[in-house]
């Protein structure tokens, strides 16, 4: 499966925004039905619990309200 066709951020469980390429989120993770991912451009965007990012696809029902420090750098 890989990175989600058209998607520019994964949304996890745990409220993390995740931007392509990041190394630690892998096939069989994002495969997975509770991951949430965004198709909107989120270039220069500032995930915070004021500023959330809601999952367009995948489980909706994702918000990120924190930035992966891994990629969000």
């Amino acid at each position: 499966m890989g990175w989600p066709a058209g998607a520019t951020a994964i949304v996890s469980p745990s409220g993390y925004a995740h931007l392509p390429g990041c190394f630690h989120l892998t096939e069989s993770i994002l495969a997975a039905p509770q991951y949430g991912w965004v198709t909107e451009p989120v270039s220069g965007y500032h995930v915070t619990y004021a500023q959330p990012l809601r999952a367009t696809a995948g489980n909706c029902d994702r918000v990120a309200t924190k930035s992966c420090p891994t990629c969000f750098d």
